[in-house]
């Protein structure tokens, strides 16, 4: 009888590929529509890539979806983007000390641009069999 014996670089190697299936599975539940847009591979590689972006900004793995959801809405490197300083400042704020006050400030920042965009231009949404 063998044992099976899986070394601690494996181990790594099984839950970074679980994550990233996380985050992407979030994604396509989250955002259907937006995710079947997108090719698979590049589901994936958004969904490695914004799991590596949020580490960087010190984020822990229960924010990973939340950074990756708003990759999604804003663009892939949307702390880059003028119009999008509120959230480069969030980022990189040193009074944020902890992973969950700075996603916290990223989603309410970007709840308020999201609703004064709305209150910029109105849209209206046509349902089929309400006019008719």
């Amino acid at each position: 009888m063998s044992i099976l014996r899986i070394r601690e670089t494996q181990m790594r190697a099984l839950r970074e590929t679980s994550t990233v299936f996380q985050v992407e599975g979030g994604l396509v539940r989250l955002f259907p529509s937006q995710c079947r847009e997108l090719s698979s591979a590049t589901l994936y590689e958004l969904a490695e890539s914004s799991i590596e972006h949020a580490r960087a900004f010190g984020f822990d793995p229960e924010h990973y979806l939340g950074f990756a959801a708003l990759r999604l809405v804003f663009g892939e490197h949307f702390w880059e983007e003028e119009e999008y300083a509120w959230a480069r400042g969030i980022l990189l704020d040193p009074w944020l000390w902890t992973p969950a006050q700075r996603m916290h400030e990223l989603r309410q920042a970007s709840v308020h641009y999201l609703a004064a965009l709305a209150e910029k231009e109105p849209v209206f949404v046509d349902r089929p069999g309400e006019n008719a």
